[in-house]
């Protein structure tokens, strides 16, 4: 069977509320949670997870269907979005190269709760730029970053993420299977 790549990127940084950063971990667990109940996502889907602030870390990667979320302390005082996205492309590269190299397009996305400090967009344009290899990334934002994403070319998807449900970004993440 061939794989789904999905890259979970989750802002960790300091700044910004205590509340904010529970939520956006919440959602990137209802959103794990969303592929475990799905079958197809069960068997197909390859989930990395990212953790972000002054630099990216991986927090976890494997088969949906034992993936767990670990404990993520806040860190760091910058928000290194392109960072976190330079090391999800080095990542998906090496997945492609090994053992993903009949995947499904890669997903990406991005819990972001502040804006971002390091220059994203020349990360956000490679992705853009592998449309055999990639979708357009997903932004899930809370009300100061979604102004830092505002004339990019082509621009994001950008949605709130008070707003969206864990049910949508995992019907969006399952197209491939669909079509």
């Amino acid at each position: 069977m061939r794989e789904l790549p999905v890259h979970l990127l989750v802002d960790s940084s300091c700044t910004g509320s205590a509340e904010s950063f529970d939520l956006a971990w919440s959602l990137a667990n209802a959103l794990v949670n969303e592929l475990m109940s799905d079958p197809m996502c069960v068997e197909a889907c390859h989930l990395t997870l990212w953790a972000f602030g002054d630099s990216a870390r991986l927090v976890n990667r494997g088969q949906v269907d034992a993936f767990q979320i670990p404990k993520v302390d806040p860190g760091g005082t910058k928000c290194a979005l392109g960072h976190a996205l330079y090391k999800m492309l080095e990542i998906d590269d090496a997945l492609r190269r090994s053992s993903l190299k009949h995947a499904y397009k890669s997903h990406a996305c991005v819990i972001l709760r502040n804006a971002p400090t390091d220059a994203f967009v020349p990360h956000y344009t490679r992705i853009i730029a592998r449309t055999s290899k990639f979708y357009p990334p997903h932004f899930l934002t809370y009300c100061d970053s979604s102004e830092a994403l505002q004339g990019i070319s082509p621009p994001p998807y950008v949605y709130p993420a008070l707003e969206v449900s864990s049910h949508f970004l995992g019907s969006i993440i399952t197209s491939p299977f669909i079509s």
